[in-house]
């Protein structure tokens, strides 16, 4: 540790890390939600669930497509092809937090924040998505719900909105 005092709330913006990563969530929901309303996808049509739902797995899926995806499928080529919209919208948001911490102890860990406000949203819309779309589709989109939580709302935030923290504390030297 570097000769820092305080709390880790004090020396890290968890607050603005929070309100960035929730916001990313949303903004990955919404965007899932427009490509599929573009691609023409009824929810009905697909086991009676809503485009929301559907929007809610796929979005899980752009963080997951290599650990329950077949490679070579349609399914994992269009989550492959969309998965740099998640990237970026990480990226985006640790740089963000990072470039406008009062206190740039780490660019990473200051982009990293961003995994509080990420990890509830996709906790939340997990357990929205249990509750409205079938256990089966589900089950089938992404396997054990504690690997998909990890995964999608802690290690990938962590890993791209810390390298979205680094590359602004970069910028700023």
């Amino acid at each position: 540790m570097s000769g820092t005092s305080g709390s880790i709330t004090e020396r890290l913006p968890i607050r603005h890390g929070a309100i960035v990563g929730a916001g990313g969530w949303i903004v990955g929901i919404v965007v899932s939600y427009a490509l599929a309303q573009a691609a023409g996808v009824s929810g009905s049509a697909v086991l009676g669930v809503s485009v929301l739902d559907l929007s809610i797995v796929f979005y899980f899926m752009l963080h997951l497509w290599p650990l329950v995806l077949a490679p070579g499928t349609d399914m994992a080529t269009a989550a492959l092809m969309f998965t740099p919209i998640a990237v970026a919208i990480l990226m985006v948001g640790g740089y963000r937090v990072a470039s406008h911490a009062d206190n740039a102890e780490s660019g990473f860990r200051n982009g990293a924040t961003a995994t509080v406000g990420y990890f509830v949203l996709a906790v939340l819309s997990l357990l929205f998505a249990l509750g409205s779309v079938t256990q089966f589709l589900f089950q089938q989109a992404t396997g054990r719900t504690i690997v998909v939580v990890l995964f999608t709302g802690v290690l990938v935030p962590v890993v791209f909105g810390g390298l979205g923290g680094a590359i602004a504390d970069w910028r700023s030297d």
